[in-house]
């Protein structure tokens, strides 16, 4: 916020994005650390901060993969 973005930026974190156990959270840029403190959310975590928040498209998001984290190779 101290680069001019206003606290009501729409926020959002994917934590084990693609994988079993994946969560979304979406909430305004003022309350993101506050919210994800809350939930405890943990890495590995995806930010993403701006507008493109709102385009989601559920339907389209492909299916969570049947492993867990950490993946083994």
């Amino acid at each position: 916020m101290s680069a001019g973005c206003s606290p009501q930026t729409p926020s959002a974190v994917i934590q084990q994005a693609t994988v079993v156990g994946q969560r979304c959270l979406k909430t305004s840029l003022n309350k993101l650390v506050q919210d994800v403190e809350i939930q405890e959310f943990s890495s590995p975590s995806i930010i993403i901060i701006g507008e493109i928040v709102n385009f989601q498209i559920e339907s389209s998001a492909p299916p969570v993969a049947n492993v867990t984290m950490p993946i083994s190779f």
